[in-house]
C-alpha cells in the first residue's frame, strides 16, 4: 500500500578509528550494521548484524555511524525514518590517518 519513494545520499560520513589492537596485528575486517536515518538525515539505533573478526570493530564502527550524515528527501505518501544496512571495512593499514577523529 506504501506509495512513494525514500531518497537518502550520504552527505558526511568517516571512517571507523582502527583500534590498536588490529594496528599491531596487522588485522583488517568488517562490521554489517543496520540502523535508521531519521527525517533531519540523522542516524539512530545502530546494531552490529555480523562482523569479521568478531569482537575487534563493533564499537569503533558504531561509533563512527552515529556520527554519519545524510540527505534525506520523500517522494509521494513516503515519511517517516529509512532503515538502511551498510557493511563497513576496517583495515588496520588506516591507524595512523584516523587518529584526529577520536570516537
Amino acid at each position: 500500500d506504501a506509495q512513494g519513494f525514500i531518497e537518502v545520499v550520504p552527505i558526511d560520513t568517516r571512517r571507523p578509528n582502527v583500534p590498536l589492537v588490529a594496528w599491531q596485528n596487522k588485522i583488517d575486517g568488517w562490521v554489517l550494521v543496520a540502523f535508521s536515518v531519521t527525517s533531519e538525515g540523522r542516524t539512530r539505533d545502530v546494531r552490529v548484524l555480523d562482523a569479521s573478526p568478531r569482537g575487534v570493530f563493533e564499537e569503533t564502527v558504531i561509533a563512527a555511524v552515529k556520527d554519519w550524515r545524510y540527505q534525506i528527501s520523500f517522494s509521494g505518501k513516503a515519511s517517516g525514518d529509512a532503515v538502511l544496512t551498510q557493511k563497513v571495512e576496517v583495515l588496520w593499514a588506516n591507524y595512523p590517518q584516523n587518529l584526529p577523529n577520536v570516537d
